[in-house]
């Protein structure tokens, strides 16, 4: 989540930069929770590996790896609106 955090606070502050040199305004900020449903640990594993940014302590990984059952993983997202100025 390191990783992650660092490309999000890059973002963030391009998002400033941006806003500071007036080419937008922030018009709203919303939050909402992204679900995802993996059939087993395998699958959600398999597939978050993938994500940007994303890496799994091994012990984490073969312990959700060996879970059979569905599993969910949720993720609260903010969502900036920006309209252009001018």
């Amino acid at each position: 989540m390191r990783e992650w955090a660092r490309t999000i606070a890059a973002i963030d502050g391009q998002i400033e930069d941006t806003l500071r040199d007036g080419l937008f305004q922030l018009r709203d900020v919303r939050h909402f929770v992204v679900t995802d449903d993996y059939d087993d640990g395998s699958e959600l594993i398999e597939a978050t590996r993938e994500w940007a940014g994303t890496r799994f302590d091994e012990g984490f990984a073969e312990r959700v790896g060996h879970e059979r059952s569905p599993v969910r993983l949720r993720q609260r997202i903010r969502l900036r609106v920006l309209q252009a100025r001018g």
